[in-house]
């Protein structure tokens, strides 16, 4: 299967988060879950306030990866209420 690089879908939100909690290691850090998965929503809401950039990568219609990036000059794609 190819994987596609679209826009990242609301609904892939959690497996973003996910992703979040087991690439910065934060795991190593809490051993208590609940706090883990609060500190990763935290974490990935946070980031995706900063960025003008946020593209996914998806096999099929399963969420594989995610990029956020932050560049000058270009306005914010998410707004907290």
């Amino acid at each position: 299967m190819k994987i596609e690089i679209k826009p990242l879908q609301k609904k892939d939100f959690g497996k973003a988060i996910e992703f979040a909690i087991k690439g910065m290691n934060f795991d190593q850090y809490m051993d208590n879950k609940l706090i883990l998965q609060l500190y990763g929503r935290y974490f990935f809401y946070l980031e995706l306030e900063r960025s003008t950039q946020v593209l996914a990568a998806y096999m099929g219609d399963q969420l594989v990866g995610v990029l956020l990036a932050e560049m000058k000059n270009e306005t914010k794609k998410f707004q907290s209420s």
